[in-house]
């Protein structure tokens, strides 16, 4: 009787441990499987966006936006959201078709992205030519801590800080459309003042992160001149720059810079050639030899800095404008990535397709955990660059 009530313990153990396998590679393969869904599908909206990117530019370069497209994000549900002004059936079957995805959600919207972009420049001019103001309104424009496009709610956003009702009226009062605008309480942004992208650099006394490698020509130099690139602020040309602290290694001076219009970037030019790296320091990613222009509202980004390491959050805005530094930098991407004074200049970027690419580098951040990204493809056009 003692044998039989061993054996049936055996094999009831026998079949609970074959329940338990079976149950935990069903999990295995439906957790697998919706991640594959998910990546897939994020793969054809940046497919998708790309080529509606493509269609609306011309052969210089300009963005043409038809008159009834508002904008677009990504929604909670993980859907690419087009925003109409005038939502015929006409207008969203001419999406769908310059897409070429179905699983698309529509938005009304009141103002066209062109009209949004043409009143962002407006404000973003006047914070960067603000001491040609009379004096009244300069006073009130300089307490503007952003100007951004919140293509999610079809506005134009002003933080302004200290923001009370006299400084509405006469912000609006300044705007030839004040309708477009929404008004939020500001704070000022900082900058965060390798070589694996996001290692520790020092310049001078200032401490920096590295972002990502390049190269450039000059006019009298029988071959390129290789660099990795970091932030403008708080530099100076001819500087030298050392690979994690004054204590370590020099890799070289600070060559080209712009702290200025839509750039805030340094290039530190190696005194040994081709020292670049392209795998991160705190996620250990390979990142890719280019970078993107197509980035929306929603994307995830991921960046790496010595202060704060690898940290990641959604775009918020792709064309917003900040002051920090004495400057107004123009056509920021903000997003809700947390960084630490110190990730100035680390690798900001993207997961496309099975690739990590390079979407720009950190360059500020405000108190309320948001962070400010210059654009790598505004920068080299800029300093002249290319990446490798």
């Amino acid at each position: 009787m003692k044998n039989l009530y061993t054996k049936a313990r055996k094999c009831l153990a026998v079949v609970l441990c074959l329940a338990l396998l079976a149950f935990a590679l069903n999990a295995v393969h439906a957790y697998t499987g919706t991640n594959l869904e998910q990546q897939y599908n994020e793969d054809q909206i940046q497919q998708a966006f790309q080529r509606m990117k493509d269609a609306f530019t011309d052969q210089e370069g300009e963005v043409n936006y038809p008159t009834y497209y508002s904008g677009c994000y990504l929604n909670d549900k993980g859907q690419l959201t087009i925003l109409l002004n005038d939502s015929s059936e006409k207008n969203q079957e001419a999406m769908e078709e310059l897409l070429g995805i179905s699983n698309i959600a529509f938005q009304d919207a009141k103002f066209s992205r062109e009209a949004l972009q043409n009143e962002y420049e407006f404000w973003s001019n006047a914070m960067v030519n603000r001491d040609s103001l009379n004096e009244e309104i300069k006073q009130v424009v300089s307490m503007i801590s952003e100007a951004y496009i919140y293509e999610s709610h079809n506005i134009v956003v002003l933080e302004v800080i200290d923001l009370d009702d006299e400084k509405k009226e006469c912000l609006s009062a300044f705007s030839s459309h004040p309708e477009m605008i929404s008004f939020q309480e500001g704070v000022a942004a900082t900058a965060c003042v390798s070589v694996n992208p996001g290692h520790q650099l020092q310049v001078n006394d200032g401490y920096y992160s590295a972002g990502y490698r390049c190269y450039y020509y000059d006019d009298d130099a029988t071959g390129p001149t290789y660099g990795i690139v970091t932030a403008g602020h708080d530099t100076m040309i001819n500087e030298t720059c050392w690979y994690g602290t004054s204590g370590g290694p020099w890799i070289g001076d600070i060559t080209r810079r712009q702290f200025s219009g839509s750039v805030d970037a340094s290039v530190v030019g190696f005194v040994f050639s081709n020292t670049g790296s392209l795998t991160t320091e705190w996620g250990n990613k390979t990142i890719m030899g280019y970078c993107t222009s197509s980035y929306y509202e929603g994307l995830v980004l991921y960046k790496e800095g010595y202060a704060s390491m690898q940290t990641s959050g959604n775009i918020v805005s792709t064309s917003c404008s900040t002051s920090y530094g004495g400057q107004t930098i123009t056509n920021l991407i903000k997003a809700n990535y947390s960084s630490s004074s110190g990730d100035s200049g680390g690798v900001v970027y993207c997961m496309s397709g099975s690739n990590y690419t390079v979407v720009g580098i950190t360059v500020a951040n405000n108190i309320w955990g948001k962070s400010f990204c210059c654009p790598a493809y505004l920068i080299n056009a800029a300093l002249g660059l290319t990446m490798y």
